[in-house]
């Protein structure tokens, strides 16, 4: 069993959880400003004070829709590569390891296209900002961190499974020894 692998698998599987988390749930723009207001993909939820958090569906700009989007069509293609991870692990099939890895960096792609596009919606009416740039009572919420671990995490998993840097790092660990 190739122990890069299945690291590799065990970040990919960190990625889909906190891709999943990053949807659904509605803290990827705040605001406290005149209560708390929380905008996600696909939900809107407000507390104004002394009131109860009330939160509804809200049609959302192009650019969050797309988002959303592509980030189920990431963690779907990602979940395709654990699988063939996984049989590579139980079968020890090399041909099952390459086309993983090489889905998973499809999927990883995706995420990146999603970072990109996902503040083109920052110019939405509501916020009265402009692409890549809020205006000051927003800032971005967790979710959206979230998301950005993801795609580090996803990187990292890459770099793992491929072996990316060994060659570099291989003098070290036999100097040591």
């Amino acid at each position: 069993m190739d122990k890069y692998i299945l690291v590799c698998v065990l970040l990919l599987i960190l990625v889909e959880m906190l891709c999943v988390t990053a949807v659904f749930t509605a803290d990827w723009i705040v605001s406290y400003q005149f209560g708390r207001l929380r905008h996600g993909l696909y939900h809107f939820c407000h507390t104004y004070p002394g009131e109860e958090e009330s939160c509804e569906f809200q049609y959302q700009h192009i650019a969050w829709t797309t988002s959303s989007l592509g980030i189920v069509g990431a963690v779907g293609v990602i979940a395709i590569s654990i699988s063939f991870l996984v049989i590579n692990l139980k079968r020890d099939l090399p041909a099952f390891a390459s086309t993983g890895k090489w889905v998973a960096l499809i999927g990883l792609m995706l995420l990146c296209v999603v970072g990109i596009v996902f503040p083109l919606g920052f110019s939405a009416s509501e916020f009265g900002g402009h692409s890549y740039l809020l205006t000051s009572p927003y800032q971005v919420g967790y979710s959206y961190v979230l998301f950005n671990v993801a795609i580090v995490t996803g990187i990292a998993a890459m770099v793992v499974g491929n072996k990316m840097f060994w060659p570099f790092f291989s003098r070290f660990f036999n100097a040591v020894r």
